[in-house]
């Protein structure tokens, strides 16, 4: 018999889905090295000191979903004290605020695996995706690997339909990520693909799949298991509004789509 702990896990319930939130918005920034490109001068004879000034306040702004447009929207505020960012800068400045992303995700993900049901327990698998999430976050990478590995392993024998196809969903997600990671981008492609093969459930019926390692894959070109994706989510997202078929329409053009909000998709 499954032990319940009925505090804790309550807890932890009520937390969970405002804490993946945090994670569908900031994973794709831990993945990624900017490929932008510089955007205005400084003031023709500024200073290194002004530079560095400059430097700072783009750390400051950095939004890890969309480099590029930080950029922009700082030109606003700052007018012409920003750039020319070289592509070297603007990844150092990414690399410090992943960094101090990671220190203050840290606290948060242990708090929350010290609420969530051990293995074996009851409602263990509800709390499997943030786990996974979380730990990425963190840095953690190595309990990263641990949740999403559970979440494939016990996924398949769930009863609850939405927590079946939630928990499987993600840790084969999860998996891709780690996998690009390491460059090991044939599993990368292997675990995309396994992930649109488990869609289904209202959840993701509403939600509509996470393109991050997707994107990850096409700009390096790799466009025959993300179109196998797609094809894999065509009839299951409902409020798809014909996005499928334009992604699918611009990878087949040789170009990589604008996801938009679909890199920050959270059950």
């Amino acid at each position: 018999m499954l032990d319940v702990e009925d505090g804790d896990v309550r807890t932890g319930l009520m937390v969970q889905r405002s804490l993946f939130m945090i994670c569908g918005l900031l994973v794709f920034g831990l993945l990624g090295m900017a490929q932008t490109q510089p955007v205005i001068g400084l003031p023709p004879g500024s200073s290194q000191e002004t530079r560095q000034d400059a430097i700072k306040l783009l750390e400051q702004s950095i939004d890890g979903r969309d480099i590029a447009g930080s950029i922009v929207r700082a030109e606003t505020v700052r007018g012409q004290l920003l750039g020319p960012f070289t592509p070297a800068e603007i990844a150092a400045a990414q690399n410090r605020e992943n960094e101090q992303l990671k220190v203050a995700i840290l606290p948060i993900f242990l708090e929350y695996e010290r609420k969530a049901p051990g293995p074996g327990k009851w409602g263990r698998a509800s709390f499997l995706p943030n786990l996974t999430c979380l730990s990425w976050l963190a840095g953690q990478y190595e309990k990263t690997k641990s949740y999403a590995d559970e979440s494939a392993t016990i996924g398949g024998g769930l009863t609850g339909v939405d927590d079946k196809h939630l928990v499987l969903y993600w840790g084969y997600h999860f998996l891709g990520l780690l996998a690009s990671a390491a460059n090991d981008f044939d599993s990368a492609k292997s675990y995309l693909i396994r992930s649109g093969e488990v869609a289904g459930g209202p959840a993701l019926a509403i939600t509509g799949p996470n393109m991050t390692l997707a994107k990850v894959l096409l700009e390096r070109g790799e466009t025959n298991s993300v179109l196998a994706f797609m094809a894999a989510w065509s009839g299951r997202w409902n409020q798809d509004g014909g996005r499928l078929a334009l992604w699918e329409s611009v990878v087949r053009g040789g170009a990589v789509p604008d996801f938009k909000r679909s890199l920050e998709t959270r059950p």
